[in-house]
């Protein structure tokens, strides 16, 4: 198991796991029939790499690099963060978007499990951003499964 020292080590999974997150939409999108499904997990692999390009500045140094070295409060469970289901060649697109609400899930609870971490730091906005933003797509995947795939059975 890994161990988390630094506030850098919670961006390094973060940037670890959206970058995961963006190579699992792009798959996803070939797995999917619906065009109107398609084109939302597009979009979901578009924002997934600006998450991305947030993360990638923080860690080079580009903007708050001053809290990087800020201890983590003992306790900390980011192991259970790094499981994903992965997709495979068998996957049906209602699999695709189970996984994906899974997936969105896991965002949300990494995040919202960071903020204590990262608060009354220059972090703490970006994260708050972030968990807004994974709260968002998994609504969307929601009520994309309700329309196309409950629709369908």
């Amino acid at each position: 198991m890994a161990e988390f020292k630094t506030i850098n080590d919670v961006i390094k999974l973060a940037l670890e796991k959206e970058m995961e997150a963006v190579q699992f939409y792009r798959r996803a999108v070939s797995i999917v029939d619906n065009p109107g499904t398609k084109v939302m997990l597009q979009e979901l692999a578009r924002e997934e790499e600006q998450h991305v390009a947030y993360l990638s500045d923080i860690q080079a140094g580009k903007s708050v690099a001053a809290v990087g070295s800020k201890p983590l409060p003992p306790g900390m469970d980011l192991s259970s963060y790094l499981k994903s289901e992965p997709l495979s060649d068998n996957s049906t697109p209602q699999d695709v978007m189970i996984l994906a609400i899974k997936r969105e899930d896991k965002a949300i609870a990494f995040y919202a499990g960071r903020l204590p971490v990262v608060k009354g730091t220059k972090l703490y906005p970006l994260f708050e951003r972030l968990l807004a933003w994974e709260k968002e797509h998994k609504q969307r995947l929601e009520a994309e499964y309700d329309q196309v795939v409950l629709k369908d059975n």
